[in-house]
């Protein structure tokens, strides 16, 4: 849209705007891109998916129409992308009430980060999250980005202050904000808050499988059955062997 957009500054401009590649065009088509737009985007997205499928020297000749600007176009193209117009719905995206409800306390925190007001920064970081989290799944990986920054102007308003709350309540909000980007792993990669120094959580997953394996060496196998194991996988490895060689 914007790039489209700088080709038409007025209402007397007009230009051809040429789309490439299978990627974009299946975003564009995908009906939640597509419902998401303007209505007049939509008739124009309609009119040049129909007039696509043609021939190449038929696609050149309509291209020739457009760029003379002249009756033909005014007559044929121009009535039909109207009634487009005027038959497609905007429908916004899921979540976007959510998203306009919590621009201001996202644009308030980064002022503060910007002056240096850590503390008041995460807060209103906080608040940005909360009220993200009304868009259930639609915003929830957006919620876990400002969850993490929350974190982040925690610890380090707990750094200068020197004060440990602050910090545990800064690596809190970063623990949550690796839950909610799930199944995205950028919150998880990111590199340990500054000055942090205590040992790295375990999750819950990865909990219950160190403990499974405890559990499996302090008892659930034994010795003398490992080893047994081993030798009957031996026996059956040299009977497949000697059956390949026969049948050769």
């Amino acid at each position: 849209m914007q790039g489209a957009g700088r080709c038409t500054r007025g209402p007397n401009d007009w230009a051809l705007v040429i789309i490439l590649g299978k990627d974009l065009t299946k975003y564009l088509l995908r009906p939640e891109t597509h419902d998401a737009m303007e209505p007049e985007l939509q008739a124009e997205l309609k009119f040049g998916l129909q007039n696509s499928s043609i021939e190449g020297t038929e696609a050149l000749e309509n291209v020739s129409v457009f760029l003379k600007q002249g009756e033909e176009w005014r007559t044929n193209a121009e009535p039909l992308i109207n009634d487009y117009r005027h038959g497609a719905d905007q429908i916004p995206p899921h979540g976007s009430g959510t998203l306009a409800e919590s621009v201001t306390a996202e644009v308030e925190a980064c002022t503060l980060a910007w002056q240096g007001q850590w503390l008041e920064a995460s807060g209103r970081a906080q608040e940005a999250a909360t009220t993200l989290g009304k868009g259930g799944e639609a915003t929830r990986g957006y919620r876990g980005l400002w969850l993490y920054l929350a974190g982040v102007w925690a610890n380090y308003a707990g750094i200068l202050a020197e004060d440990a709350h602050l910090r545990l309540t800064g690596r809190r909000a970063v623990r949550q904000a690796v839950a909610a980007a799930k199944p995205d792993t950028w919150a998880k990669e990111m590199p340990p808050l500054p000055g942090d120094s205590s040992p790295e959580e375990t999750s819950p997953e990865d909990a219950a499988g160190v403990s499974r394996i405890l559990t499996i060496l302090d008892g659930g196998i034994s010795r003398p059955s490992h080893e047994t194991a081993i030798k009957t996988c031996s026996r059956a490895s040299t009977t497949r062997r000697r059956v390949s060689t026969s049948r050769r």
